[in-house]
């Protein structure tokens, strides 16, 4: 024991004579402190906010045109019924859809996503085929999109409500919502019929082939 009560402590063996440790520590801790500052307001930042601004009806209708070359009599109708019912938009989808290709029973589909704060993503998703003719190519698809806060919070599956869907002269129209974010998906082309069904969408930022 006579060897362990010889021992002096670590602080007695680096201590200086007349050093104060205790100060000359503080301004090597408030350089560390202002490093990992820098370092947290540098990091890149994984969520993409999108504002609550909305689209108005006149761009809601050129991106239309800009995807199927015209306003069709019957998307006006449609687009009638999607404004009266949720108003404009934040966001919305562009692309096409290919149902039975791969996996009959399953309709998958590619775009790009635009907001109304200038954020463009491409897009894919998938989900139920009903309401598609088996092997129909090129559907055209138009997803307005409601209450969007961050482009994050689309990466995942919207079920559809029930009874929202409709249908007008080869326009197919399905509701989907996940928490406060509601989606209209729009249809038209040939294959499109009526019978088309809530079922859900799932969508992903890359291309994928597992089914759900």
């Amino acid at each position: 024991m006579a060897v362990i009560s010889s021992l002096q402590p670590f602080s007695e063996l680096t201590e200086m004579p007349n050093a104060k440790p205790s100060a000359a520590w503080k301004p090597l801790a408030l350089f560390s402190l202002l490093l990992f500052a820098g370092a947290c307001a540098g990091a890149p930042q994984t969520a993409t906010p999108v504002s609550s601004d909305t689209f108005s009806r006149a761009e809601v209708e050129d991106a239309v045109e800009r995807l199927s070359g015209d306003v069709t009599e019957n998307m006006a109708v449609a687009l009638n019924r999607v404004f009266a019912d949720y108003g404009a938009p934040n966001a919305f989808i562009t692309g096409e859809e290919t149902s039975g290709a791969l996996i009959v029973g399953l309709t998958f589909g590619a775009g790009e996503l635009e907001t109304k704060s200038g954020v463009m993503r491409e897009i894919h998703w998938q989900g139920p085929s009903v309401g598609f003719d088996i092997g129909a190519e090129g559907v055209q698809t138009f997803v307005m999109i409601y209450n969007l806060e961050d482009v994050e919070d689309l990466y995942q599956r919207f079920p559809g409500l029930a009874g929202k869907a409709f249908f007008i002269g080869g326009v197919g129209v399905t509701y989907l919502q996940s928490e406060e974010t509601i989606l209209a998906v729009m249809r038209s082309g040939v294959g499109i019929r009526a019978g088309l069904n809530a079922g859900y969408v799932k969508f992903r930022s890359e291309p994928t082939i597992i089914p759900f």
